[in-house]
């Protein structure tokens, strides 16, 4: 817009000379604005389904794939994995739960039974226990 008052110059009058004054001021103060600036895309915070799928394969306890020796091994990290994977564990969650952790009890409301999970902090210094950031 201000190319074409400058260009009509002399010929545009003394109303052109003031919008052209305003369109600059404008521009030098809203130049650098972006209306709606192109935002990078967000980090993929998700495993992809195959990604998932060779996981579960890794994990199976019966898998040549799977490279913990004992079978004891094996379906404890299977069960690690389902909880971190299913429920959304943090490593540090995970390193707190105790046998005890798993818990049950019927909804008065529904009669159904209802399953959670404790996660509770340690007393004593557990170098792996991690707080959420």
């Amino acid at each position: 817009m201000i190319d074409i008052l400058t260009r009509a110059g002399e010929s545009a009058g003394a109303r052109a000379a003031a919008i052209e004054k305003r369109l600059s001021r404008m521009d030098s103060l809203f130049g650098r604005f972006i209306p709606n600036p192109v935002r990078p895309p967000s980090p993929i915070r998700a495993l992809s389904p195959a990604v998932v799928d060779d996981l579960y394969a890794i994990f199976d306890p019966r898998s040549n794939r799977n490279p913990f020796k004992t079978e004891a091994l094996r379906w404890r990290n299977l069960l690690i994995f389902m909880l971190l994977l299913r429920l959304g564990l943090r490593r540090g969650e995970a390193a707190l739960l105790v046998a005890n952790s798993i818990k049950d009890d019927l909804d008065p409301s529904t009669g159904k039974t209802v399953v959670w999970m404790d996660v509770d902090t340690t007393a004593d210094d557990d170098p792996r226990y991690i707080p959420p950031g």
